[in-house]
C-alpha cells in the first residue's frame, strides 16, 4: 500500500517518508504532541495509523485511532503495536464513545471529505472533556484549488477559505485559533517543478476517470527512483506550524478549545 497526491490515505514506506505530502501531514502530528502528552487522545479519521502511533510514541497516555475504512484499520492494527494504542473501524459522524471521553482530538485532512459536517463537529464537541482541545487540519482552498468553484480533488466534498473555516468552527467551539502549516522555499521550488506537477496532474486525471490503477502498473523501482529524485534534500525541518501568512498557507491547522 502506498500514497497518492490527493492525500486520501498515506502509508509510510520508502516512497513517502521524505515526500512533501507526507512531511506536511507529519508536521501536524509533531505540532500536536504538546496537546497530547499525558492525555487520552482520539485520532479522528486516522487513516493508516502512522500519526496515532507517533502520538503514543511521543508522550500520549492513550490513543484510539478510528477510520471508516476497514482496510485502513486492519493495516494499522497489523503495523503499529502498543499496549496503549488501539484502532477501531468507525464513522466520524457517529462516534461510539461516551460523552466527555477524550482530552485531545486530532482530525487531520478529514473535514473536507465530510458531507454532514454539523454531525462531525457536534460529535467532536460531545466526546471532548471540558477544556479539551480539537486539532483540525484541512487544505487551504485559496492555495489548493484557487481556480475552481468546487473542489478540484474528486474525493473532497468542500474546501475552505480561512474566513469560512473560522466562522464554521466558532459555532461549535469556545476558542478557535487558525494557524498555517508552512514550508520552505525549497519545497516551493520542488512543487513548482514540471516533473512534480506532471505527476500530480496525471494522478488526479486518472482518479477522475476511475483509472488510477494504471499508475500502479509502473514498476516500483522506477517510481521509487523518480520520487527520491523529486524529494531530494526535503526533510521535516522544511515545515512549520505558525501564525505567519496563514491566508496563503498550504494547510490550515485549527486549534479549538471546548468549554462546557
Amino acid at each position: 500500500m502506498s500514497t497518492d497526491d490527493t492525500a486520501e490515505r498515506l502509508m509510510v514506506d520508502e516512497n513517502t517518508s521524505n515526500s512533501p505530502l507526507f512531511l506536511r501531514h507529519k508536521m501536524a502530528y509533531i505540532f500536536s504532541e504538546q496537546y497530547a502528552k499525558n492525555k487520552v487522545v482520539l485520532d479522528d479519521g486516522c487513516g493508516s495509523g502512522y500519526g496515532s502511533f507517533h502520538l503514543i510514541s511521543n508522550g500520549a497516555q492513550k490513543v484510539t485511532g478510528i477510520d471508516l475504512s476497514q482496510e485502513a484499520i486492519e493495516y494499522a492494527n497489523e503495523k503499529y503495536k502498543n499496549k496503549n494504542l488501539n484502532f477501531i473501524q468507525m464513522d466520524v459522524t457517529k462516534l461510539n464513545f461516551n460523552d466527555n471521553t477524550f482530552d485531545t482530538l486530532t482530525s487531520f485532512q478529514v473535514i473536507e471529505h465530510i458531507k454532514e459536517v454539523d454531525k462531525y463537529l457536534n460529535e467532536i464537541k460531545r466526546v471532548l472533556r471540558n477544556g479539551g482541545v480539537a486539532l483540525i487540519t484541512t487544505p487551504n482552498k485559496q492555495t489548493y484549488s484557487p481556480n475552481t468553484i468546487g473542489p478540484e480533488n474528486p474525493f473532497h466534498v468542500k474546501e475552505y477559505y480561512l474566513e469560512e473555516l473560522k466562522n464554521l468552527l466558532d459555532i461549535y467551539f469556545s476558542k478557535v485559533q487558525i494557524l498555517g502549516v508552512n514550508h520552505s522555499k525549497k519545497v516551493d521550488n520542488l512543487e513548482d517543478s514540471a516533473a512534480y506537477s506532471f505527476r500530480k496532474n496525471v494522478r488526479i486525471i486518472l482518479q477522475k476517470i476511475n483509472m488510477a490503477f494504471l499508475f500502479n502498473l509502473i514498476p516500483q523501482k522506477i517510481k521509487t527512483s523518480i520520487l527520491r529524485k523529486l524529494n531530494k534534500n526535503i526533510n521535516i525541518s522544511d515545515f512549520t506550524v505558525s501564525q505567519v501568512d496563514v491566508k496563503h498557507t498550504s494547510d490550515f491547522m485549527a486549534v479549538c478549545i471546548i468549554e462546557k
